[in-house]
């Protein structure tokens, strides 16, 4: 079950079974009826640990939840028959052990940070957006030329559909 952090409720719920003839595993997420978090979007990699502690990629979904969309089912690429085949391998103690790695968003703007990075980055020591521009040159020379500079500039950014609001 993945839990919100907001209000520690329940967004979504996976099940695991076997399925088929070839005994596929699956896995079954049900959104869960919450207020806050009626939209989902989940992208979601589910692996195996190997005896190793080594991660075996076995399936990989994107799942979107709706109000008239509550679950939706991945199909594993490992079997019940390969998980006995390898038991020492897959099923340390009689233990199956999954992972999953899941990224989500609920539509809210703050909901989708992922990472913060905390620091101060040095302003840039040069003009990238215009290379050939002589500022320090531009800033001795105060008489007529300065409009031509701004004009130029104007100009370069229409040239390189740079958007801004300026009205033109």
């Amino acid at each position: 079950m993945i839990k919100s952090t907001l209000n520690n409720k329940s967004i979504v719920t996976l099940q695991f079974s076997v399925t088929g003839e070839n005994e596929t595993l699956q896995v079954r997420f049900i959104s869960s009826d919450s207020e806050v978090e009626s939209r989902c979007y989940f992208s979601i990699k589910l692996s195996v640990l190997d005896s190793n502690g080594d991660a075996v990629t076995c399936g990989e979904a994107e799942v979107y939840f709706c109000d008239e969309e509550k679950e939706s089912e991945c199909l594993l690429t490992l079997t019940k028959n390969e998980i006995m085949r390898k038991k020492s391998q897959y099923l340390r103690d009689d233990v199956l052990s999954l992972l999953y790695e899941c990224n989500f968003s609920t539509g809210l703007v703050y909901g989708e940070i992922e990472n913060t990075n905390y620091g101060w980055i040095p302003p840039q020591t040069e003009n990238a957006c215009l290379p050939d521009v002589n500022l320090a040159e531009d800033a001795k020379t105060k008489n007529s030329s300065a409009p031509s500079v701004l004009k130029r500039d104007i100009e370069w950014m229409l040239h390189e559909n740079i958007k801004s609001n300026l009205p033109f």
